[in-house]
């Protein structure tokens, strides 16, 4: 039933074996489903990598459900598809070029892609362990192929989960896995969900290393798989200003006031949630919204463009595709104006003007995966200027940065004729298990009439564990027990 082909990369052959599909061919053609086998399939035989997913897929029920070409490369014995140990915790960085089997099965889809009967709209990728790793890294190398992407069992270089922001991918694992950690996939289900992406995650309790039964079973995702089209992406979040600063420390709080919010029947418990995070935060009660307009409306518009969205007038409409998505606006806007009252607390009474703080990323943390995640902590933590060795290419985060309003310039960059103090407490690099303490860094004060630079150095894995919670206490003056509830504003689950 399956065709036989092979391709070669360099002076290796690898052989390849092709589902043709079932039934009557539908007017936008057929399907194709890319599947990277694991570590026990490698060989030459061109027959071991159909164990599992493939050779089901050949049969009754599946094949008549699910009718699409299969392809399925086989990985020599000692190679890989992806060249890392598959069994560390953490992740080492995508290598410039892919691995040689990785390559093979680039050219055989290829090849494939030129069949005047696919629908290249329904290209779908998965695999599974050694194959789960595969899967990762060639939706990064080509996320414009592919519909959706399946990752079991696998993992990858999380700093370039941003090329996959427009892709759906639902990724599974065993929770007892020992040989590949669920740390793995985590890690990178974690940072796109940083970057916005609505990617699912399942991961089974007591499943070890075989979480492929259950991904390619009956109650798994192969339906939702086939499900998906590929579309063009979709825009990232949007800020809506008009006529407003986006220096949320210096004008949201004061223009609007403890907030009021309105919203939709199945909205209301939002809104009810965020009034008591603010109460926590702040020690003082939001008010609730009565008989006049609210200050902040919820609002579900699941046809959007955009994921979620803010919009700053007279008052803020906050609107997304579902309640995650509202959730994750009301916490920044929430987090923004918490922020900005605590700075005005802070500052009463002073006639002192703090002209701003510059973010200086310095190596590792420049790294451009980590820009749309940093320029929102930046936003929300009051930053105005972002600053990047000279060597960096900038585009990714300006564009990031713009979206809020933050200015990115080249270190050494003298900003407005201010003077610069760049505390050696406000230094962050090296092991972020020894950054200063919230406590010692809640001791320092800013100086008036100086850019306060902070200096971060960390590689932009464990930024987001790291850097927000003392942005708060240094930027917002945030007292040290409020930090909890801070971070269900500005970071909810």
């Amino acid at each position: 039933m399956f065709e036989t082909g092979s391709v070669a990369i360099g002076d290796v052959t690898y052989p390849y074996r092709l589902l043709p599909p079932f039934g009557e061919r539908p007017a936008a053609g057929w399907p194709v489903v890319v599947f990277l086998h694991g570590a026990g399939e490698r060989g030459t035989d061109n027959e071991r990598q159909l164990t599992w997913l493939a050779r089901p897929m050949a049969q009754s029920p599946l094949r008549e459900r699910f009718p699409c070409l299969l392809l399925a490369v086989q990985c020599p014995q000692g190679a890989m598809w992806v060249e890392r140990p598959w069994a560390d915790r953490r992740s080492t960085p995508m290598a410039a070029a892919a691995a040689p089997a990785l390559q093979a099965v680039q050219k055989a889809l290829a090849t494939l892609l030129t069949r005047p009967d696919v629908d290249q709209d329904r290209v779908y990728l998965t695999g599974l362990s050694m194959g789960g790793y595969g899967s990762w890294e060639l939706a990064m190398r080509m996320p414009e192929t592919f519909a959706a992407v399946l990752p079991v069992c696998g993992g990858g270089d999380e700093r370039e989960a941003w090329r996959l922001l427009a892709l759906p991918i639902w990724a599974w694992h065993g929770a007892a896995d020992k040989v590949v950690p669920p740390e793995r996939s985590r890690h990178l289900v974690e940072r796109l969900r940083l970057l916005g992406s609505e990617v699912r995650y399942d991961e089974l309790a007591g499943v070890g290393h075989d979480s492929w039964k259950q991904a390619y079973g009956a109650e798994g995702a192969l339906a939702w798989l086939f499900a998906q089209r590929r579309s063009r992406p979709r825009p990232a979040t949007q800020i809506g200003l008009r006529g407003w600063s986006t220096d949320p420390v210096a004008v949201l709080p004061a223009a609007i006031g403890p907030p009021t919010i309105g919203a939709d029947g199945e909205l209301g418990d939002l809104a009810a949630a965020a009034a008591q995070v603010w109460q926590g935060a702040l020690g003082a009660t939001a008010p609730a919204a009565g008989s006049g307009e609210p200050s902040i409306t919820l609002r579900l518009e699941p046809e959007s463009p955009h994921p979620w969205r803010v919009d700053v007038g007279d008052r803020i409409a906050i609107s997304g595709h579902d309640r995650r998505a509202i959730a994750d606006g009301l916490a920044m806007v929430l987090g923004a104006m918490a922020a900005g009252e605590l700075g005005r607390r802070q500052h009463r009474g002073s006639s002192a003007r703090h002209p701003g703080f510059v973010l200086s990323l310095q190596g590792s943390a420049a790294n451009a995966t980590a820009a749309p995640a940093i320029a929102r902590y930046s936003w929300l933590c009051g930053i105005r200027w972002i600053e990047l060795p000279a060597d960096v290419d900038a585009a990714a985060w300006r564009q990031a940065a713009g979206v809020f309003g933050i200015e990115v310039v080249p270190s050494g960059t003298a900003i407005h004729g201010h003077e610069w103090e760049s505390p050696d407490a406000l230094r962050w690099s090296g092991d972020p298990q020894r950054l200063p303490s919230l406590s010692a860094l809640s001791q320092w004060h800013r100086s008036p009439n100086k850019l306060i630079r902070i200096q971060v150095d960390l590689d932009p894995v464990v930024l987001p564990s790291t850097l927000p919670a003392r942005l708060l206490v240094v930027t917002c003056g945030v007292p040290l027990e409020h930090v909890p509830a801070f971070g269900r504003l500005f970071w909810p689950q």
